[in-house]
C-alpha cells in the first residue's frame, strides 16, 4: 500500500486509505494510451509553464492550486516530472509560498 494509505490506515480512517492507494496506483499500469495522455498533459502544463510563473494571471490561482494536488506527487504513481522543468520550477514556487502546509 502506497505511504498515504498507510497513514491514513494508522489513524482508523479506512476509506481515506483505500483512496489514497488507488490514487496512488491509479496509473502505474495503466494502458500506453492513458499513460501518452498523461505525457502530453504534462507537456501542455510545462508549455504554458515556460513562460508564466502561474497557470492563469500573475500570481498563484484556484488553478495552481487544483493542478498541484497530484501533479506535485506524479513520480509516486510512475510518472516523472525529469522532462518537464518548467513543471518541477512552479512544484517549488508553490511549495515555497508562505503559509504552504506540505503533506506527511
Amino acid at each position: 500500500m502506497h505511504t498515504l494509505g498507510r497513514i491514513a490506515e494508522k489513524r482508523g480512517d479506512h476509506a481515506g486509505a483505500f483512496d489514497a492507494h488507488m490514487r496512488a496506483n491509479r496509473f502505474r499500469a495503466s494502458s500506453p494510451a492513458a499513460r501518452r495522455m498523461a505525457g502530453e498533459a504534462r507537456a501542455l502544463m510545462d508549455g504554458q509553464l515556460a513562460g508564466h510563473d502561474w497557470f492563469v494571471g500573475d500570481s498563484v490561482s484556484l488553478a495552481d492550486i487544483a493542478l498541484f494536488a497530484y501533479t506535485h506527487v506524479a513520480d509516486e504513481g510512475g510518472f516523472g516530472l525529469g522532462d518537464y522543468p518548467a513543471v518541477e520550477r512552479w512544484i517549488e514556487r508553490v511549495s515555497q509560498l508562505p503559509d504552504f502546509i506540505p503533506m506527511g
